[in-house]
């Protein structure tokens, strides 16, 4: 990744095993200050274990993992939380109030067993508006959809206002609209001066959203920078079997995949040109 801006978050030489799977082999990756980065990779390649060793949840094997040039086993645990939120993917928690489960954004600034100021009350307010949950205040966080709970840890996220935010597969469960939503949240948060890292399946939403993408493969960085230089190197296509196309809208680029030419097609749907109806599963006249 480019070193011109500080690195708000670096792994260097990062290994990691599960057992005998070997997961991350000499990961160097450089997450830039100030900027909005999409790491992405086929399912299975590091990223989750990556956010986890960046939180502190796992330890590497060998290498060092750094936020804001220190080394994450240095921090306290309400210190790291107070420079590192995240946003996890399917996370469970017992019965209670979104009210109260959004609160707990705030506990890396209180004492123990300090209770809530104003100043955290109008903070979690402000975190729910924004996420779009306040009138689920009083609900039952198990009582909501799965796209209502992300939402919900989402504003506990912003609560927590940590200048670095990650977000872990945050497009789970949510809808198309809500993916794009919840992409234009952390370039407002970004725009504010937060360091966003957002593990992402989706790569359009990776390639159009995003300053930077890092692309892991075999546990190593494969590709890393701007999303055109990324697309340029041809590492995205070779890494997951697909075609990149990109079309403009409103002076922006997003991009559109495609399967690999070689791949079989399975699709549902008519071929161009066709009519609506009398095909069968791969598109072809019945």
């Amino acid at each position: 990744m480019c070193s011109e801006r500080q690195a708000a978050v670096r792994l260097e030489g990062v290994s990691f095993a599960y057992g005998e799977r070997a997961v991350l082999s000499g990961l160097d990756l450089m997450v830039e200050k100030g900027l909005v980065t999409a790491l992405i990779d086929p399912n299975g390649c590091g990223k989750s274990t990556t956010v986890k060793l960046v939180n502190a949840m796992l330890c590497p094997s060998s290498g060092r993992v750094e936020v804001f040039g220190r080394s994450v086993a240095d921090y306290g645990r309400k210190e790291l939380a107070r420079n590192v939120a995240v946003l996890g993917q399917g996370v469970s928690v017992p019965s209670m109030e979104v009210g109260q489960l959004v609160m707990a954004g705030r506990f890396p600034h209180r004492g123990l067993l300090a209770p809530p100021t104003d100043e955290d009350r109008r903070i979690v307010r402000e975190a729910m508006a924004r996420a779009g949950v306040e009138r689920f205040a009083g609900s039952d966080v198990n009582a909501l959809s799965g796209g209502e709970r992300q939402r919900v840890h989402l504003a506990m996220v912003l609560a927590q206002q940590a200048p670095i935010v990650i977000m872990g597969e945050p497009t789970t469960y949510m809808d198309v609209a809500a993916c794009y939503d919840l992409m234009a949240i952390a370039r407002e948060l970004n725009a504010d001066g937060t360091t966003v890292l957002m593990v992402l399946h989706d790569l359009n939403l990776a390639l159009a959203c995003c300053d930077r993408v890092a692309l892991l493969r075999d546990g190593r960085l494969a590709a890393g920078g701007t999303p055109g230089d990324v697309v340029a190197s041809g590492d995205v296509e070779r890494t997951f079997g697909i075609r990149l196309r990109s079309v403009e809208e409103d002076g922006r680029r997003y991009w559109c995949t495609l399967p690999a030419r070689r791949t079989r097609h399975l699709c549902w749907g008519p071929r161009t040109n066709t009519s609506s109806s009398g095909f069968d599963r791969c598109g072809q006249n019945a």
